[in-house]
Order: C-alpha cells, then structure tokens, then sequence
C-alpha cells in the first residue's frame, strides 16, 4: 500500500487539499484557535507517520505541486494591491516605517533571546528570517548557512501564531485602523497572517500583503548590516 501510495503523481496533493478542509471545519467548529493551517501540518505529519511515507516520498507524490500552487497564491497578492494602488501611494511613508520597524523588532528580539538561551550561531541563523515569507526566508537562510528545515518550521510558526494571536492583540491595543492593522500583520506573519487580514478586510489584506513583500525586501537589505552591529556589540 505504502508503494502504490507513493509512486501515485496525486498523493501529496490530496493529502494536503484534504487535510485543509479538515482544517477549515475544525475552525468552523471550535473557533479561531484551531488554525486550519495548523490542522492540516498536524493531520499530514500523522498520516505520513502512520504510513511511514518520508517527506522527500510525499513531496515527489504530489508535495511539489502543493508548493507550487503555494507561490502562485503569494504572487496572487499583487491584484488586489493593483486594485488600491492609490491608496497605497497615499500611505507608502508610513507603511515603509512600519516595515522597517517590523524588520529591526525581529532581528533584534531574536539577537537578545538568542544570547540570552545561549543558542549557537547556526540556530540564531536559522530563526532570523522566521518573520518573512518562505520566497524570501528559504533563500536567505541557505545564504547565512542556516538549517532550513529550522527556518521553515520557524515561518510556519510564526505565521500561524501572528494568524491566530493578531486580531486579539490589536483589539487590545486599541488599534482600529485598517492600514495600521494590516501594516502590522504582514510585517510580523508574512503570508499567513496576510491571509487573515484579508478576512478581516480588503484595505486590511492590501496593507498587509504590502508589509509582507516590504519587510521581506528590507530584511534582505539590512540583515548584513544588522549582523555587523550585532558582531560589534558583541
């Protein structure tokens, strides 16, 4: 069975659509905690384990294709900012701030917890770019000589946490405003948190999608710069 399951081109493919469905009733049924993107991680890791297909066996069995549709859902993103493209030009400086303020917070939080657990350089390496998409955080991490598999796990996380945590903590902290939500969110999730703001509004989902792309782009630029002060301080 395990053979027939593997050399099958649509195996991963199901595995994964189906196991998401099985994510979005679970959320339909006991609410925002049971993230669906978090069900089917969990749901697919179980299968894979019961039937002891590898990751390399379910990614040639369908995985590919998921990964695929996975970058061109990200691209996707671009339409809805085509659409508020003027609203865009209208915010771009503060958004552009938010992205900065988004990358420093990251680097820097991660530098301090990472000194103070006393984790080794190539942990601290892996877990730089959790707060940036799998497009940017992949490349990067392979480029500072990271364990990737860390990074992923580190992005998965971080988006699912920034999915389910966010609107409860911007609820807390006063904050109302569509730009400043959604800048927040795609500078802290990427692309998973992106696809909550765009459940929370169009305006929130455009912002975010903005935030998302920009801090990846800033996090590129400046992490080698970042990197030297952290040398230097030590």
């Amino acid at each position: 069975m395990r053979e027939a399951l593997t050399q099958n081109l649509y195996f991963g493919w199901f595995l994964s659509l189906a196991a998401y469905q099985v994510g979005i009733r679970a959320r339909r049924r006991w609410g925002e905690l049971a993230n669906p993107m978090m069900v089917a991680a969990l749901l697919c890791m179980l299968v894979l384990r019961v039937l002891g297909v590898t990751y390399q066996e379910y990614m040639d069995g369908g995985g590919q294709m998921v990964a695929m549709m996975v970058n061109l859902a990200t691209v996707s993103l671009a339409i809805p900012l085509h659409h508020n493209r003027r609203l865009v030009r209208k915010h771009l400086g503060p958004i552009l701030l938010g992205g900065l303020v988004a990358v420093l917070t990251s680097f820097f939080s991660i530098w301090g917890l990472s000194r103070l657990l006393g984790l080794d350089t190539g942990m601290f390496l892996s877990i730089l770019p959790k707060s940036i998409t799998t497009a940017f955080g992949v490349p990067l991490s392979e480029q500072l000589g990271g364990v990737v598999s860390i990074t992923v796990l580190c992005i998965i996380l971080t988006g699912i946490l920034g999915a389910v945590a966010a609107p409860a903590v911007l609820r807390l902290l006063g904050v109302e405003s569509e730009i400043a939500r959604g800048v927040a969110i795609g500078g802290a999730s990427h692309a998973l948190g992106t696809s909550k703001a765009l459940e929370m509004s169009e305006t929130t989902g455009v912002m975010s999608s903005l935030s998302m792309v920009l801090t990846g782009i800033l996090t590129v630029l400046l992490l080698p710069l970042l990197l030297g002060l952290a040398a230097w301080l030590g």
